[in-house]
């Protein structure tokens, strides 16, 4: 829809208004003419509001993808505002990476807390109901590096147990308090290092996981195991440490562990008096000596192949678990001892896939 309004010259004097779709207007030019003009507007205002309106909704249809475009803003209008109108800057100067510190001393804080639902009393009377453990731990870990090839461990341990003074220090046994109310340990203290190309060392206090298996023990016996509180001590710190000796040999894919173990030191089992001690008697335990002819040792042999691994293990060592012993004594009794033993095995891996 159109609405036109144009003047022409004619011949005949006079002029010619063209109104498009309502056709056509001659008058004289004149006053007249523009009566004739308001009065026509007049009568037809609704046809001409509703002729301008429906141009400018068509116009404004075919004007507006080209002027949005026109008007969008580009990424770098948009980003012109955030220019840095100062003066450039310097570039920087690179700075010398910072050395690793040659010492580290860490640490960490544990809370733990056991109760007991059960109403129960051990072998000796002891009432073990509600709280038994509010423990408090503390670990401290310190390394070392003196170079490249040596450096040097040493981790303590140390816990207090606030349960037994709550409850009262006076309902347990001696042996109870002196084992699991407080302890300080030193777990790792070991300086280690590559005396040959092929040829390692590593000298004291050290806990030496012996075998394939983090969780079964078949050829994992060279480092005793807390057993004061069966079930409630964390894997990580079940075995005990040692103090030895240990040479690692490397040959290509194989590598030969020698270990000598001084020490002398066995499983801690429940005491008397515990929640875990079933008998009202205490037998005597014997203890070899340190050193000399009761030294352990333990060698190993590792291959780690293409997709598989084997290992083959040999110690002679004393039993960490004791045996019962017939005393010659009126009346009889028994006494607990760790026999020599020697223990030989092997271990395997296979990996197929993610198996």
């Amino acid at each position: 829809m159109s609405a036109e309004c144009g003047v022409r010259n004619e011949k005949s004097g006079s002029e010619r208004f063209e109104g498009g779709p309502w056709g056509s207007l001659t008058a004289p030019v004149s006053g007249p003419i523009l009566r004739s003009i308001f009065a026509f507007i007049r009568v037809n205002s609704l046809p001409i509001l509703r002729g301008f309106s429906a141009s400018f909704i068509v116009l404004a249809l075919f004007l507006t993808p080209s002027m949005g475009l026109a008007q969008e803003p580009s990424l770098d209008d948009v980003l012109g505002g955030f220019e840095d109108a100062g003066p450039a800057r310097k570039a920087e100067v690179p700075r010398e990476p910072v050395k690793p510190s040659a010492v580290d001393l860490n640490g960490s804080v544990a809370v733990s807390a056991v109760s007991n639902i059960h109403q129960h009393q051990s072998a000796q009377g002891t009432d073990y109901s509600g709280l038994s453990r509010l423990r408090f731990t503390l670990d401290l870990n310190l390394d070392a590096k003196f170079s490249k090839s040596w450096d040097a461990t040493v981790r303590g341990r140390g816990f207090y147990d606030g349960a037994y003074s709550i409850r009262g220090r006076g309902e347990y046994t001696d042996q109870v308090i002196s084992s699991l109310e407080s302890e300080a340990e030193l777990r790792e203290a070991f300086i280690r290092g590559k005396v040959l190309p092929s040829l390692d060392l590593k000298l004291g206090r050290q806990i030496v996981v012996w075998g394939k298996s983090d969780n079964l023990r078949v050829t994992d016996v060279l480092n005793p195991l807390d057993n004061r509180e069966p079930g409630l001590v964390d894997i990580e710190d079940l075995r005990l440490p040692l103090a030895m000796a240990r040479a690692d040999w490397y040959a290509g894919k194989w590598n030969v562990p020698a270990i000598s173990i001084p020490e002398i030191r066995f499983n801690k089992n429940p005491v008397y008096g515990s929640d875990f001690y079933p008998s009202p008697f205490v037998p005597q335990e014997i203890i070899p000596d340190d050193g000399g002819s009761n030294t352990e040792y333990a060698f190993a042999l590792n291959g780690i192949l293409t997709g598989w691994d084997i290992s083959f293990y040999l110690a002679r060592i004393f039993d960490d678990r004791p045996s019962a012993r017939i005393t010659p004594l009126v009346p009889p009794g028994f006494e607990f001892v760790h026999n020599r033993i020697t223990m030989a095995g092997t271990a395997v891996n296979v990996a197929s896939g993610n198996w």
